[in-house]
């Protein structure tokens, strides 16, 4: 989406403008579109995430659920998908360091 806002502003060709103008406002809404469509699945994942996982590093968080929304989103329920998420944030999420 960054190149087509670019285009949309920057490029010499008015109708060009134009033309990434009208589909950078459709992907915005498409954009909005799934972020509402799918914030209570992401809301419940965040907090259960919270509940039960322990991580103190908010960005590893927040990517996990974002691998957890995309698998849902890719109808993706296979056991090793969601093991690999799982052993992803005991694995790589680093508590900080009280030096």
């Amino acid at each position: 989406m960054p190149l087509v806002k670019r285009a949309s502003e920057e490029v010499a060709n008015p109708e060009c403008r134009q033309v990434a103008g009208r589909a950078l406002k459709i992907l915005k809404q498409i954009e909005d579109a799934v972020q509402q469509r799918f914030m209570p699945e992401r809301t419940f994942i965040d907090s259960s995430l919270t509940k039960s996982a322990n991580l103190d590093d908010s960005i590893a968080q927040e990517f996990i659920v974002d691998l957890a929304v995309n698998l849902i989103l890719a109808r993706d329920f296979t056991q090793e998908s969601w093991t690999t998420i799982v052993s992803f944030g005991e694995v790589k999420s680093v508590k900080k360091s009280t030096d």
